[in-house]
């Protein structure tokens, strides 16, 4: 989900995001980044210090820009203007890359990198007060790069990573939030300044942001997590984590033993949310929870189990405190009847579908704290969970249509 931003103001980024071919994800990150680079100084001369030119004047920032030499355009040029007379004194451009290799150039044609820094020097010419014009390229990873074409112009090099970290940096000083300290929920106020809440976006479309493949699959466009730097609060929460996840396995355990006795087959299993959130998956603790006789079942493809969760990424915000989960999760989505969805949802079921409309799972979720009630023993808050976990899946097992017959779920749409 696309953050809320803060102001009209920031219309100067998702226009420019907008006007990108939505079917090149490097144009998409492009629009953003120069949007946010125009809107936001601070993020400016972080890149410009990163790339080891000393400027503190104006900047205009452009995308696309015609370098000159045949068809050529470089991703993004940033114009270093006197801040006095308006005239221009350096250049630097950008070439972005996502997931992509430089042009390695042919028999009769230079190399990408190696094209677009003669063409730097043939501006530099035009006058003699220009500064010297600086090349860079913009990766995800080092694999991405050609080095020959690197050692050969001299061109800087940034990661995706860095520029990542550089704009948290400067979100937390302009929220004036501390180390460690959340400055998203300030960006997104109706209030935020602009190039806060651009820098917001930024941040959200470099974790968040996805393109569709050939394959109508969903990949990362860049997929990378900005993080704040290693504090005393995160070792000291570190150690609290695993002396808490300790607990939560030994209570999953012991709820696997009490449902065993209301004849479930219970096994712990590794946790795949398909979030692309490691920490969520390492922190969740996962069990199946069948029947042990299942033969006959109208849902014969899915499999019941229960979910221990530090927080719920279903909800459209984050509700803070651990959640615990009961339904069915399927092999392979399944196909099912538009009045089915809506009695499980109106029986309080909750419903994972794909793109297609097709079922991943399905199941309802509470705070554990609400689940767990006022036990305070380890054996009777297993207990009162496994109740829990057997009452809501036996609710499932006997879901069915009003005056229907129905006995598989994988009819047709």
């Amino acid at each position: 989900m696309m953050p809320a931003l803060g102001r009209q103001g920031t219309t100067c980024l998702l226009r420019a995001h907008q006007g990108a071919n939505r079917a090149k994800p490097e144009e998409q990150v492009t629009a953003v980044l120069a949007g946010a680079l125009q809107t936001c100084l601070a993020l400016r001369k972080e890149l410009l210090r990163e790339l080891k030119v000393p400027e503190t004047g104006w900047v205009e920032v452009d995308t696309e820009f015609g370098t000159g030499d045949g068809g050529d355009r470089i991703d993004l040029q940033m114009r270093i203007l006197d801040p006095k007379r308006g005239r221009l004194r350096r250049r630097v451009w950008i070439e972005v890359k996502v997931n992509s290799q430089l042009d390695r150039g042919g028999p009769w044609r230079q190399p990408q990198l190696v094209r677009y820094q003669e063409a730097l020097n043939e501006h530099d010419r035009e006058r003699r007060d220009l500064r010297k014009s600086r090349l860079a390229v913009l990766v995800r990873r080092a694999d991405e790069l050609e080095w020959s074409q690197i050692n050969r112009t001299g061109a800087g090099v940034v990661y995706w990573q860095a520029l990542a970290d550089i704009a948290d940096k400067c979100g937390r000083e302009l929220a004036g939030a501390g180390v460690g300290e959340e400055w998203h929920e300030i960006a997104r106020r109706p209030d935020a300044p602009l190039e806060l809440a651009n820098l917001d976006t930024l941040v959200w479309f470099l974790e968040n942001a996805e393109a569709k493949t050939k394959d109508n699959e969903r990949v990362p466009i860049v997929g990378i997590s900005a993080a704040s730097p290693w504090t005393a609060k995160h070792a000291r929460e570190y150690t609290a984590a695993y002396q808490a996840l300790n607990a939560l396995c030994s209570l999953g355990k012991r709820m696997g033993m009490e449902l065993e006795k209301k004849n479930r087959l219970t096994e712990a299993l590794e946790t795949d949310s398909g979030l692309d959130d490691e920490a969520f998956d390492f922190l969740t603790y996962r069990s199946r929870a069948d029947l042990v006789r299942k033969r006959g079942w109208w849902l014969g493809k899915g499999h019941m189990e229960f979910w221990l969760m530090p927080v719920d990424h279903e909800l459209d915000e984050i509700i803070p405190g651990p959640h615990i989960w009961a339904g069915v999760t399927f092999d392979e989505p399944l196909r099912t009847r538009q009045e089915w969805r809506a009695h499980a949802e109106r029986e309080g079921f909750g419903l994972d579908e794909n793109e297609d409309g097709r079922l991943w799972s399905l199941g309802v979720r509470i705070l554990l704290k609400e689940a767990l009630g006022t036990s305070k023993r380890p054996g009777e808050q297993a207990q009162d969970l496994a109740e829990w976990v057997d009452d809501k899946l036996s609710k499932l097992e006997a879901l069915r249509p009003p005056g229907s017959r129905l006995q598989s779920l994988s009819a047709e749409r």
